[in-house]
């Protein structure tokens, strides 16, 4: 087995797919946030107010999405988010 099929049957590895990263550059790293969002309204005032705070570390968004393709694992995120910023 290769890929997915094999990724699939190792015991406590949980991955998943979600669209938008940008190709790396030297000085950057990426961070990757994958969250049950058991409060969907109680977060909107964080996903509104977070960009400009992370700006300040020249740091962005390069995709925050719902629509998330679980592969392997018991975690089942239901929101990813995936950023860049400069590494200090």
């Amino acid at each position: 087995e290769t890929g997915v099929a094999k990724l699939k049957t190792v015991p406590n590895i949980t991955a998943f797919h979600t669209m938008g990263l940008a190709e790396p550059n030297d000085g950057t790293g990426f961070m990757f946030g994958a969250h049950i969002m058991k409060d969907p309204e109680g977060m909107k005032p964080y996903i509104e107010g977070v960009t400009p705070v992370i700006a300040k570390f020249d740091c962005l968004y390069l995709a925050r999405t719902s629509t998330v393709s679980h592969i392997a694992g018991d975690f089942k995120p239901d929101r990813v988010a995936i950023m860049r910023g400069g590494v200090q």
